[in-house]
C-alpha cells in the first residue's frame, strides 16, 4: 500500500556525511561539480586581468598591472544562522536539550500565520490530530516564511511526482500546556523521589515545555511525503508515538533500506529549503523557534509564543 522513493534523487547541494551513530549514512547534496555562472565570470575577470598585465609589461608601458575589482563581503545579519554550526549539529545528530532552549532569548519578528499550503496548493493538508480543530478547524497554520519554505521543498518533490503531506503546524499554547501537565504528572508518579527540575527535564522528552515549545510559535511542522494523499512508507506513521522502539527517530532501529531512503528524501528537501531537523522524530522540522536558534548558533529566536484562533464565520 505504501510507495517508495528508492530510485529518486533530488540533488541541489553538496554531500553531507551523517557522521557516527545509528547508521552513519551519507546524505548527498549534488556532487555534479557543475560550474556556476558566478564562478565562470570570476575566472574570466582574472584571465582578462592577467592578459592586460602581460600586454602592459611586454609593450614597456609604465602603467601598473590591472587589478581585479575588490569584493566587499557583507556582514551577516544578526539573526542569520551560522551554517557551520548547523552543519556540525546535523553531522552530530544533535537534539537540543530543554536547558539549552531555555538559554535562548525569545523574540518575535511579527511575521503572520498563514495556511501551510498558501504558496503551493499542491501541498496536501491532512491533520494528524484533532486537538487544533477548536482553534483553526481543519486548516493547518504556520508562519509565512515557513509556508514559503514548504513551497520550495514541495517544488523539488513535484518534479518526481511526489508532494508534501503536512500533518501539524501551529499549536495553541493552551493545548501544549495540557500535554505538558499530563507529561509532568506521569513522570512525577513514576519517579516520586525526583526533584522538580529532573521531572520537568524528563517530561520534556514526551511533551515540550510550553516555555520553550516550537509548535506554539508557528515555526515547526510535522510532515511526510506522498503520492497525493497516499504517504510513502517511513516505517512509522506521522505523529504516531505508539510506534515500536526507537522507530520514530530519524535514524531509529528496525528501519528498512526503503524506509530510510524515504526518510532521507524528506530530510534532504526540508533541510535544503532551510529547515533544521529534530532527530528524535523523523517528521518534525523547525525554523525560527528557540530550538532552531540554538541549533543554528543564535542567541535569540525569530518567533515567539502566539495565541491565535481563526475567527468564527
Amino acid at each position: 500500500m505504501f510507495q517508495t522513493a528508492s530510485e529518486l534523487k533530488v540533488t541541489t547541494g553538496r554531500c553531507l556525511d551523517a557522521g557516527k551513530g545509528e547508521g552513519g549514512s551519507m546524505h548527498c547534496r549534488n556532487g555534479t561539480g557543475t560550474r556556476s555562472l558566478r564562478q565562470t565570470v570570476r575566472i574570466s575577470l582574472i584571465a582578462l586581468t592577467l592578459a592586460l598585465a602581460f600586454v602592459s609589461v611586454g609593450a614597456g608601458c609604465a602603467s601598473p598591472a590591472v587589478e581585479p575589482p575588490s569584493q566587499t563581503v557583507p556582514e551577516p545579519a544578526a539573526d542569520a544562522p551560522d551554517n557551520a554550526v548547523q552543519e556540525a549539529n546535523m553531522l552530530q545528530r544533535t537534539v537540543v536539550s530543554r536547558a539549552q532552549r531555555l538559554s535562548v532569548t525569545e523574540t518575535d519578528n511579527g511575521e503572520p500565520l498563514v495556511r501551510a499550503e498558501s504558496y503551493d496548493p499542491t501541498i496536501v493538508i491532512q491533520p494528524a490530530l484533532s486537538d487544533m480543530e477548536p482553534f483553526t478547524g481543519k486548516d493547518i497554520y504556520v508562519r509565512e516564511k515557513v509556508a514559503q519554505m514548504l513551497a520550495d521543498a514541495n517544488a523539488k518533490l513535484r518534479l518526481a511526482g511526489l508532494n508534501l503531506i503536512v500533518g501539524y503546524g501551529y499549536r495553541a499554547p493552551a493545548v501544549q500546556e495540557q500535554y505538558w501537565n499530563t507529561s509532568v504528572e506521569n513522570v512525577r508518579q513514576e519517579h516520586p523521589d525526583w526533584s522538580q527540575d529532573q521531572i520537568e527535564d524528563e517530561a520534556d522528552h514526551f511533551a515540550a515545555d510550553p516555555a520553550v515549545a516550537g509548535h506554539i510559535t508557528g515555526g515547526c511542522v510535522d510532515l511526510t511525503i506522498g503520492h497525493g494523499s497516499q504517504p510513502l512508507d517511513m516505517g512509522a506513521d506521522l505523529d504516531d508515538f505508539t510506534a515500536a522502539g526507537s522507530s520514530i527517530k530519524t535514524f531509529g532501529e528496525g528501519i528498512t533500506a526503503e524506509q530510510m531512503s524515504n526518510r532521507m528524501l524528506l530530510y534532504q528537501v526540508m533541510t535544503e529549503a532551510g529547515f533544521m531537523p529534530f532527530f528524535a522524530e523523523y517528521w518534525h522540522f523547525m525554523y525560527g523557534d528557540r530550538e532552531w536558534a540554538c541549533f543554528s548558533g543564535l542567541d535569540a529566536s525569530l518567533y515567539g509564543r502566539l495565541d491565535f484562533e481563526v475567527p468564527a464565520s
